[in-house]
């Protein structure tokens, strides 16, 4: 055996001492580690039934022995058990809540638990939102093939939820989503297993056509309008009234090009609105002359006051933007309207002096209310609904008479009132025979009758008539240039039926500057009124072909322009039609 020499000796020895303090260093770096980490747990938290066991376990490495206590030992009691004792064993004692502590050296983490009572209050449910809200036991509306709800479900101890829809021909469901499919009703089901669930009802409105139309052409319920050709209104459905879808594609034009109307039956002039529109992106539009700004998806809109019975919606705001783009579709629903009434007028009575033409009016129940007058509704018969005349009347003075077209009358008297919250009263059960001598012919309004004369106001006047020699008179028009649509003041004659109009002449009156348009949209026929021809143009126009239903429109404007609006009195002499053949 070779004996080691010197250089053998102090490698060896080099050797030595370097082992020594790798082997000091490797248990310094643990010491180091085990002393720098947190003491963790695998629950913070541990829901126990009286009597049942729950384990909570040490995942941290630590070669300390792990101490277990608890601070309601009345509650839970804890043992500890298992490789360093960290394995913790809870025993629910009494309901209640209590912290278990878990020790290492200086290291502590914390478990809460809670000790529920055998067999009771441990039991899982299931509970169904829609927009975060839970759900009420009414069924929820899906408006029409294709609409969507999305419903979300927890359940109280975590577990898996799967859905169920008991009518998948009416709506379908996966993962909170219910499409409807068709007309009818479906029960959706969320649920942990058969004894654990939780259910909501839903409901496919069928759907009816809203026809397109103008706000003034029809009676009631929905219609919509569409002003140019490229507004191109694919649908407009009518869910049993519970709501209203609007698609359309359009290009861009004036914000009023694509209109919604709803016509209700509420009393009184002042009412308030409130829905909910979904809209399929951000944009504004305008609700009765009030702008809103709407987000993508559900906005909720009030409208606190607007005049009239219907509601109004244009998709766009006056010289602002429009909702352009193709396919566009508005859900309008939850729509609820209220009238704005703080007090109703009771019915009058009256008689009438056919000598005298004095009316004596009857008012005890009213008192003094303000704004409070007292109109005389003419009727045709004793059975119209609606009078064709009304007029101011005042106890103990003669009725005005100069207004009504002649023939014989049944007259009704109701209160009437200038307040918007203020409700007339229905027209009276009295009535009196009234008869009218004059010789004059009301003008329709906006209705296009066969050999008749018509007129359509924007603004306001205070009466429109033929007289006897068959002018057409229109007394204090009152529309204020820059106001309204250049075309809101109009009149208008439909050829009688069978006939084509190729010419037509007039003389007009005025008493105040401004211009006229006769029927065709070119400048040629625009004439001014002033003070060099003391307000009088005679008007000729030819090359027409007029018939049918359309008509020969004289516009109290310039064409295309609220400029040089005529105000004031107007007559139209010397009327004459030339037609063909």
């Amino acid at each position: 055996m070779m004996k080691k020499g010197k250089l053998g000796k102090f490698l060896a020895l080099i050797c030595s001492l370097m082992a020594g303090v790798m082997i000091f260093s490797l248990a310094a770096c643990n010491d180091a580690d085990d002393s720098g980490k947190e003491l963790k747990l695998d629950k913070t938290t541990v829901s126990v039934e009286e009597g049942a066991t729950a384990t909570v376990n040490v995942t941290s490495s630590t070669t300390e022995t792990i101490e277990w206590t608890v601070d309601k030992p009345d509650v839970a009691t804890v043992v500890g058990s298992g490789t360093g004792n960290k394995l913790c064993t809870i025993t629910g004692v009494a309901e209640g809540t209590a912290t278990v502590t878990a020790k290492a050296g200086d290291k502590t983490a914390t478990c809460a638990v809670t000790v529920t009572k055998a067999g009771g209050s441990a039991t899982e449910t299931v509970e169904i939102k829609l927009n975060g809200e839970a759900v009420g036991t009414d069924a929820y509306y899906l408006y029409g093939e294709g609409d969507v709800l999305t419903f979300t479900a927890t359940a109280s101890k975590g577990s898996a939820i799967t859905w169920e829809s008991s009518a998948t021909g009416v709506a379908t469901v996966a993962n909170g989503k219910v499409t409807a499919v068709a007309t009818g009703d479906a029960t959706i089901t969320a649920k942990v297993n058969s004894d654990v669930k939780a259910t909501v009802k839903v409901k496919v409105l069928e759907g009816t056509t809203v026809n397109a139309g103008s706000e003034d052409a029809f009676v009631s319920g929905w219609c919509y309008y569409a002003g140019e050709s490229d507004a191109n209104v694919a649908s407009c459905v009518n869910f049993e009234d519970k709501a209203v879808k609007i698609k359309y594609s359009w290009s861009g034009g004036q914000f009023w090009n694509v209109q919604l109307f709803f016509k209700n039956n509420l009393t009184g002039k002042d009412h308030g609105v409130t829905f909910t529109l979904v809209a399929p992106s951000e944009g504004k539009i305008t609700v009765n002359g009030v702008a809103q700004e709407l987000v993508a998806g559900a906005n909720a809109i009030t409208v606190e006051s607007y005049k009239g019975s219907t509601l109004s919606i244009q998709f766009g705001v006056e010289g602002d933007s429009c909702f352009t783009g193709q396919n566009l579709e508005f859900l309008f629903k939850d729509i609820v309207y209220t009238a704005n009434t703080e007090s109703a007028l009771a019915t009058p009575s009256f008689s009438y002096d056919e000598g005298t033409k004095v009316v004596t009016i009857t008012d005890t129940a009213n008192g003094a209310i303000e704004d409070k007058v007292y109109q005389l509704g003419f009727f045709e018969s004793a059975t119209a609904a609606d009078p064709v005349a009304t007029v101011i009347a005042v106890n103990g003075e003669v009725v005005d008479l100069s207004k009504i077209a002649a023939g014989t009358y049944t007259v009704r008297i109701r209160a009437y009132s200038e307040s918007d919250k203020i409700l007339n009263s229905g027209w009276s059960e009295t009535t009196a025979t009234i008869t009218s001598e004059n010789s004059r012919t009301d003008l329709l309004n906006n209705q296009n009758v066969a050999g008749k004369w018509a007129y359509f106001f924007e603004a306001a006047k205070d009466d429109a008539y033929l007289d006897a020699d068959g002018n057409v008179i229109i007394k204090n028009l009152q529309a204020i240039n820059g106001e309204g649509n250049w075309w809101g003041t109009q009149v208008f004659y439909t050829p009688e039926s069978g006939k084509t109009i190729t010419g037509a002449s007039f003389t007009i009156t005025a008493k105040e500057a401004g211009f006229i348009t006769a029927h065709v949209e070119d400048a040629d026929h625009v004439y001014e009124l002033n003070e060099d021809n003391q307000y009088t143009v005679t008007v000729n126009v030819t090359g027409l072909n007029i018939s049918g239903n359309a008509a020969f429109k004289i516009f109290m404007c310039k064409w295309n322009d609220n400029s040089g609006r005529l105000n004031g009195d107007i007559t139209l002499s010397n009327i004459e039609f030339t037609y063909a053949g």
